[in-house]
């Protein structure tokens, strides 16, 4: 029987080369990081619409200023 890879805090699996972070003694896999963001931090995710351009902030043309 082969040794399991080790799990982050979501149950995904931690292979060699992986890259991960270590918070509180407990590890989270890069490709949970978004989870982490939602679940532990209470984050919300955002999707821009507009493209970001030089000059604007959240949306607002601060170009003339």
């Amino acid at each position: 029987m082969s040794p399991t890879a080790p799990k982050d805090m979501f149950g995904k699996e931690i292979k060699e080369g992986d890259a991960y972070f270590v918070v509180n003694d407990k590890a989270v896999h890069i490709d949970s990081v978004e989870d982490y963001f939602i679940e532990v931090l209470g984050a919300t995710v955002h999707e821009r619409k507009k493209p970001l351009t030089a000059g604007t902030v959240n949306g607002n043309d601060k170009s003339h200023q």
